[in-house]
C-alpha cells in the first residue's frame, strides 16, 4: 500500500511499508532511490557544525564529560568522534611527490610509504619543505587536501639541505668525515627551522609527530603545549666528534614524549648519550623499537613473466639468456650506499671465475645531486667504470624504477647486493626477499641495517673489504639450490612480520595508550 509520505533523499512520494525496525517502529522504502526510513525519527545524525565543535574541543584537550555538556551530546558518541579523530599533524624535510610551478618534487626514499601511512591514519596535516624554486599557488599531488608545502628561500633551502644536512649533519650522524660547520651554514638551518615552526602555529591545537633527523631542532622550538613523537628513521651512533651538534640532538629528542628508533641498539645509544650530556637530569622520554618495512604488495607478482623481466634487461642493454646470473642492486647515489665497492667486489668475483655468466645490475637514482660530496661519488663510480676489465657485465643507470617495474626485476634477478655502510632499514632488499620467485639470495655487508634484521639468512661480508664481498657472491651463486630457498623463506617469514600493515598498526597501539 502506498501512502503519502516524502523520501528525506529524493523527496519522492511513491513510499511503500517495509516491515519494523529493531524498536517496533514503522520502517518505509522509497520506490524511487531505496532509501529506507522511519517517519519522524526522534534521533537525527549529528550536523557537521556539532563535529566540528566536537573536533575542535578534543584538539583543546577538553575531558569528554566537558564536551559532552557543551555540546549537549552523549560521552559515548564523543568517545567514538576521538577514537577517529585525526588528531596529529605530520612534519617532515620531504614530502609525497608532487607538481608545482609545472615541476615534479620526488617523495623521501625508503622512507616515503612510513610518512603516507602516518598522514592517512593519524593526521590533519602534512607539512613538508621546499625551494621557492618549485613555489605556486597550485600543488597538486594525492594529499591534494592534507598537503601544506612550505616554501622557503632558494638560497637558503639550498644551504639547509645540501650544505649543512647533506655535507655536514647526515655524514656526521653516520660517523663519516663531514665538511666544517659553518656559522653561514648553521644560521640557514635555524632559519628554516623558524620558518616552518611559524607555519606550525596555525595548528596548535594538534599534537606533532615528526619525521627524521633533519628536523632535530624542533622540539625545542615547539613553544606551546602539545605531544610530540619523533621518528628517528637512521642509526642513532656514539658520536666523537660535533659534539655541540650531537648533544643538540640529544635535547631536542628528549624533549619528545615518545621517540622511535629501529633497532634497540640505537635506543640505549640515545640513552647513554642523555646520560653523558645531562647527567644530573632524568630522561623522561619513552624510547620505542620498530622497523618499518616494505608494503605488502610486493608479495604480488604471480602475475609478472619471464617476458616482462626481459623486456625490463633492455633498460640496461643486456640480452636475456637463461644461462646466465643477474645480479641486481638497487639505492640512491649516496656515499652510504657504497656502490664503488659493490663493482669492485663484483669485478673480484669475475676474476677468480672468469667462465662465470653473471651481469651487475645497478640502479641508482640521482639524490642531493647539487652535493659536492655525492658529485665526488659519481665522479668515483664514473672512474672505477672507465678501467674496469669487466665492462660489459656492469650495468649502471641512473633512472627511477616505479614499484611496478621493480617487482619484474626483484621476481626474477638471482641475487641482491647491498654494500651500504651503516645505514638505516633499506627497504629494497626486504622488498626483493618479498617479490622473488624463492630462487634469490640477499648479499649484504655485515654493518648494513638490513644485515642486523636478517642476519645470517643473509650472505653477508665484511664491510669496506671488496675482497670479502667477492666471496660472499661466489658462496651464493655455488650454493646448492635448497639451501638458497631455504634462507630466501626464513627472510620472507621476517619480512611479512614488518610490512608497513602491521608497522602502522604497532604505532596506533602506541598512540592510542599514550592517549
Amino acid at each position: 500500500m502506498t501512502i503519502e509520505i516524502t523520501c528525506p533523499t529524493c523527496g519522492s512520494h511513491d513510499i511503500s511499508k517495509n516491515g519494523t525496525n529493531h524498536w517496533g517502529k514503522q520502517n518505509h522504502r522509497c520506490q524511487d532511490c531505496g532509501r529506507q526510513f522511519v517517519e519522524n525519527l526522534q534521533w537525527q545524525p549529528k550536523s557537521e557544525e556539532i563535529k566540528k565543535s566536537v573536533n575542535r574541543l578534543l584538539h583543546e584537550k577538553i575531558s569528554l564529560a566537558g564536551i559532552d555538556q557543551a555540546t549537549e551530546t552523549s560521552q559515548s558518541w564523543v568517545q567514538s568522534q576521538a577514537n577517529v579523530t585525526k588528531t596529529f599533524i605530520l612534519v617532515s624535510n620531504r614530502g609525497p611527490n608532487f607538481k608545482s610551478a609545472t615541476k615534479l618534487h620526488f617523495s623521501a626514499g625508503g622512507t616515503g610509504d612510513a610518512y603516507m601511512n602516518l598522514v592517512s591514519n593519524f593526521c590533519h596535516k602534512w607539512l613538508c619543505i621546499c625551494s621557492d624554486k618549485l613555489s605556486s599557488n597550485s600543488v597538486e599531488s594525492n594529499f591534494d587536501d592534507k598537503l601544506q608545502v612550505i616554501f622557503v628561500k632558494d638560497h637558503s633551502y639550498s644551504r639547509y639541505y645540501y650544505e649543512f644536512i647533506s655535507e655536514c649533519l647526515y655524514p656526521v650522524l653516520l660517523g663519516y668525515p663531514s665538511k666544517a660547520i659553518s656559522c653561514d651554514k648553521y644560521s640557514d638551518y635555524l632559519y628554516v627551522m623558524n620558518v616552518v615552526i611559524e607555519e606550525m602555529r596555525e595548528y596548535m591545537n594538534f599534537d606533532v609527530i615528526l619525521c627524521d633527523y633533519h628536523l632535530y631542532k624542533l622540539p625545542t622550538l615547539i613553544d606551546w603545549k602539545c605531544r610530540k613523537i619523533f621518528f628517528w628513521f637512521i642509526p642513532f651512533l656514539n658520536v666523537e666528534f660535533h659534539k655541540n651538534i650531537h648533544k643538540e640532538i640529544v635535547e631536542g629528542l628528549s624533549k619528545c614524549e615518545k621517540v622511535f628508533f629501529l633497532t634497540n641498539e640505537y635506543s640505549n645509544n640515545f640513552k647513554r648519550s642523555f646520560e653523558y650530556y645531562f647527567p644530573d637530569e632524568d630522561l623522561n622520554t619513552n624510547l620505542e623499537v620498530l622497523i618499518p618495512g616494505p608494503d605488502r604488495g610486493f608479495e604480488q607478482a604471480e602475475y609478472i613473466s619471464r617476458k616482462d623481466f626481459q623486456e625490463s634487461l633492455k633498460y640496461f642493454d643486456v640480452e636475456f639468456s637463461d644461462h646466465d646470473n643477474y645480479l641486481l642492486s638497487v639505492s640512491r647515489l649516496d656515499f652510504v650506499k657504497n656502490i664503488p665497492l659493490t663493482i669492485q667486489g663484483f669485478e673480484y668475483y669475475l676474476k677468480n671465475h672468469p667462465n662465470s655468466n653473471s651481469h651487475l645490475l645497478i640502479i641508482a637514482p640521482h639524490h642531493r645531486e647539487s652535493s659536492e660530496i655525492y658529485q665526488d661519488e659519481e665522479r668515483s663510480i664514473s672512474s672505477i667504470l672507465s678501467r674496469l676489465s669487466c665492462k660489459s657485465r656492469v650495468h649502471v643507470i641512473h633512472r627511477r624504477f616505479n614499484r611496478e617495474e621493480l617487482k619484474v626485476l626483484y621476481k626474477f634477478c638471482h641475487m641482491f647486493i647491498l654494500a651500504s655502510r651503516f645505514d638505516g632499514m633499506p627497504l629494497s632488499p626486504l622488498e626483493y626477499a618479498l617479490s622473488n620467485n624463492g630462487c634469490g639470495s640477499i648479499v649484504t655487508s655485515n654493518t648494513s641495517g638490513t644485515y642486523r634484521f636478517i642476519g645470517n639468512y643473509a650472505y653477508s661480508f665484511e664491510s669496506e673489504s671488496f675482497v670479502s664481498l667477492g666471496q660472499a657472491i661466489s658462496r651464493a651463486i655455488c650454493d646448492s639450490p635448497e639451501d638458497k630457498k631455504t634462507r630466501l623463506s626464513s627472510i620472507k617469514t621476517l619480512v611479512k612480520s614488518v610490512t608497513i600493515d602491521h608497522w602502522v598498526d604497532e604505532v596506533a597501539k602506541v598512540i592510542s595508550n599514550e592517549k
